[in-house]
């Protein structure tokens, strides 16, 4: 699982992005077809079979693996 001791942290596997390092995490997407495209590129394949609610509410993927044209930092 993602959350883990000191927060949470990348699901991409080999990264090391924890919260709380001025670094953008973001849920997994609800859409199942598009949560099924960030585990692959995530190289977890591991994690399609879980629900995607429990995806977007437990994984995160940090900014690093993301286009910087793709990343809109703005107020929610």
């Amino acid at each position: 699982m993602a959350a883990r001791k000191g927060g949470i942290s990348c699901v991409v596997r080999g990264c090391q992005t924890r919260s709380g390092e001025q670094i953008s995490l973001f849920s997994i997407p609800r859409d199942r077809s598009r949560a099924e495209l960030w585990l692959k590129a995530a190289i977890r394949e591991d994690l399609l079979s879980k629900d995607v609610n429990e995806l977007h509410k437990n994984y995160r993927m940090c900014e690093k693996h993301f286009q910087p044209h793709f990343i809109s930092k703005g107020e929610t």
